[in-house]
């Protein structure tokens, strides 16, 4: 069974993506491990702070390190991802590079028309930059939900045939 580190760009239990990651963990179950990771817990980065001793920056690096996975569920704010995702990354462009070549997925929900696809199209070039190097499986898993808030009116939280459709094969592919 597949082990993957969750990371919630906004981990507030309300919050339409952590909700999107809760609902991901619990469809695919029988299919792989979700540990989910508050990056909340993470200090503000800072090069100053790199020789310094911290359990909780040691414990988030060392979770990636023997995850077979990572899976990055964010919102968009102002066409980007929350600075809190951004700092934990910060956190992981150093040795022991915990990303380099670990296959990663990256999923977002919105209400806007686009959804989440401009932050997942930069937080993509931040996975991909020389210091993280991620494995980003973009071409399977670069999706957005858009029209959420309608989706959910309709008939509850993900619960529409062809968004679950959609995520299953895209996380299908991530699998493999």
């Amino acid at each position: 069974m597949l082990n993957i580190i969750t990371i919630v760009g906004a981990e507030h239990p309300s919050s339409t993506n952590h909700k999107l990651a809760v609902y991901l963990s619990k469809r695919f179950k029988n299919q792989a491990s979700f540990t989910f990771f508050d990056i909340e817990k993470l200090p503000q980065f800072s090069k100053d702070l790199l020789e310094e001793k911290n359990t909780k920056v040691d414990a988030f690096r060392q979770l990636i390190l023997e995850a077979d996975a990572v899976l990055f569920v964010t919102p968009e704010y102002d066409h980007s991802v929350p600075a809190q995702l951004l700092n934990a990354l910060e956190w992981l462009a150093f040795e022991p590079f915990p990303l380099l070549e670990k296959p990663t997925m990256i999923v977002g929900a919105s209400y806007g028309n686009l959804g989440t696809s401009r932050a997942q199209d930069h937080l993509l070039d931040v996975l991909r930059s020389p210091q993280l190097q991620a494995a980003v499986q973009a071409d399977s898993g670069f999706y957005s939900l858009v029209h959420l808030k309608l989706l959910m009116k309709i008939m509850n939280y993900l619960t529409l045939r062809f968004v679950k459709t959609l995520i299953k094969r895209c996380l299908i592919f991530f699998f493999l």
